[in-house]
């Protein structure tokens, strides 16, 4: 199964999803948006239809938030 998970570094939320994943054994790739407004961040709004970060993708399906991502791997 793969994963993709979209945040930026920095960030608290991202940082958690990390480290949920990492804890949880879950392979995944990080892909970085860069800064608030880049085109990739915007892009990714208008896919998930959200303005929140982290979003983790998995087999096209999207998990808003950390407590989403938490819910869906349990």
């Amino acid at each position: 199964m793969e994963r993709k998970l979209f945040g930026m570094k920095n960030n608290p939320e991202t940082g958690k999803a990390i480290r949920f994943l990492e804890d949880a054994k879950l392979e995944y790739e990080m892909i970085d948006v860069g800064y608030a407004n880049s085109s990739t961040k915007q892009a990714l709004e208008i896919i998930s239809n959200s303005l929140n970060l982290p979003v983790l993708f998995v087999e096209g399906v999207a998990y808003i938030g950390i407590e989403s991502i938490r819910e869906h791997h349990r």
